[in-house]
């Protein structure tokens, strides 16, 4: 195939791509998917970090996370509040009854089911997931998040803090 012909192939590819974008109305999508991949993050985040800090190790990882602003991202002045931001938004979210957390536990599955249809409708999916399975998925993905992310900054933190 020579270079004329991959060039007919590569304009005929993203005439097709247009084409499936407008089809699929890709603006609309892209902003739904956008505006609610943002809203989902305040309930995501909330029961990620009330799970997170119910661990023992949270404070070491906690501290590990600090220097590891402040040494390697950020001015100090700017670590030090977002750290403090961070830790009233926790204290905050543990001291959430159970109907909070549940009603912020059913916001976050919803915004993030609607997440799922979205690129469900992308890739033209048939059959989407039983309600069990997406339960499943959405639990396993709050709670194990947060305990990924946890010890990936402490792991970070120690081979920075070996590596001096």
């Amino acid at each position: 195939m020579g270079f004329p012909q991959a060039a007919v192939d590569l304009r005929r590819f993203v005439r097709a791509l247009g084409v499936r974008f407008s089809e699929d109305g890709g603006f609309s999508l892209c902003g739904s998917l956008a505006f609610t991949s943002l809203l989902s993050l305040v309930p995501v985040v909330t029961v990620a970090l009330t799970v997170f800090s119910a661990l023992p190790m949270y404070q070491r990882v906690q501290d590990g996370a600090r220097r590891f602003l402040a040494d390697n991202l950020l001015p100090d002045h700017i670590s030090r509040s977002l750290i403090d931001h961070v830790e009233g938004f926790v204290s905050g979210a543990a001291g959430l009854t159970p109907i909070g957390l549940a009603t912020i536990g059913a916001t976050a599955f919803v915004l993030v089911s609607t997440i799922e249809r979205a690129f469900d409708h992308i890739w033209r999916v048939q059959r989407r997931r039983s309600v069990g399975a997406r339960v499943l998925m959405y639990w396993t993905v709050m709670t194990l998040g947060p305990l990924l992310v946890g010890a990936s900054l402490a792991m970070t933190a120690f081979v920075l803090q070996e590596s001096r």
